[in-house]
């Protein structure tokens, strides 16, 4: 997919995947892993200011492994599948995105969610990925709410668990 982007100065264009073939490799890789017991993340980013294109790819693809997937979901939204990430893993690269892009000015937010604890489908770990960046709680295949976050130049770690009511309990 080629990327357009307008700024002040000039057009620059950037190379990433799509949404659509970044959905169809984290499908693929949840089938897997589910065979062979493997873990590996999903990495959400946001950013905000107008960013020098080429850093923004840079900072994205850097030291990227052969398997993993880095797309455009939007203006300022990008996904990542990270292979063989574990959550720590992730975390160390949204760390490196973030401090790679600061001195641009350009503000980085991003939310994880790792195979098989936040999810065990392709659906549930990018609703999980998201919620953590959102900050609020998705609720997984297992019923418990789960959330992750990663915010400021060092990493946190937020998890929340809550137990929704089973289907047969009376609700008020």
């Amino acid at each position: 997919m080629l990327i357009l982007q307008e700024t002040k100065s000039k057009t620059k264009a950037v190379r990433l995947f799509t949404h659509a073939y970044f959905e169809a490799r984290l499908e693929e890789r949840c089938e897997k892993s589910r065979l062979v017991h493997e873990t590996f993340s999903v990495l959400r980013v946001h950013v905000e200011g107008e960013p020098d294109l080429r850093a923004l790819e840079d900072a994205l693809t850097r030291d990227r492994m052969p398997r993993d997937v880095v797309a455009a979901y939007a203006v300022g939204e990008y996904e990542l599948l990270l292979a063989t990430a574990s959550k720590s893993g992730a975390e160390e690269i949204a760390k490196k995105i973030r401090a790679e892009l600061t001195p641009f000015g350009i503000s980085v937010r991003a939310g994880i969610a790792s195979f098989p604890e936040d999810g065990r489908n392709a659906d549930g770990l990018v609703e999980a990925s998201c919620a953590a960046l959102r900050g609020t709680p998705a609720e997984s295949a297992t019923g418990f709410a789960v959330s992750a976050s990663i915010s400021g130049l060092r990493s946190t770690l937020s998890l929340t668990w809550s137990r929704r009511p089973s289907d047969g309990a009376r609700r008020s």
